[in-house]
C-alpha cells in the first residue's frame, strides 16, 4: 500500500511547484502591493502555527520571490568614477 502524500505539492513535479508559488507571488503583489512580503509571512505563520509546516514552507519561498523580485527592480546601476 503507498502512502498518501503529506500535501499536495508533493504529487507534481518541481516546474508545476515553481509555477504554483510564482502564481500566488503575483497574486499577492497584485492585491496587497509593497504589503505583499507582509502577507506571504503572515500566511507561513498561521500554517506553522496550525502544524502545516509543508505550507509554511511554501509561503516562505513565495516571500523570498517577493523580496528576490523587489531587490532585482530597484537595484541601481552602480556607476564608480
Amino acid at each position: 500500500m503507498m502512502a498518501e502524500p503529506s500535501s499536495k505539492f508533493e504529487m507534481q513535479s518541481a516546474d508545476e511547484t515553481a509555477r504554483l508559488r510564482d502564481g500566488a507571488r503575483d497574486t499577492l503583489v497584485n492585491v496587497f502591493g509593497d504589503m505583499a512580503g507582509s502577507e506571504a509571512l503572515t500566511r507561513a505563520l498561521v500554517a506553522e502555527r496550525t502544524e502545516r509546516r509543508d505550507q509554511a514552507l511554501i509561503w516562505l519561498d513565495v516571500y523570498r520571490s517577493i523580496c528576490a523580485a523587489e531587490h532585482d527592480s530597484t537595484n541601481p546601476e552602480i556607476v564608480r568614477i
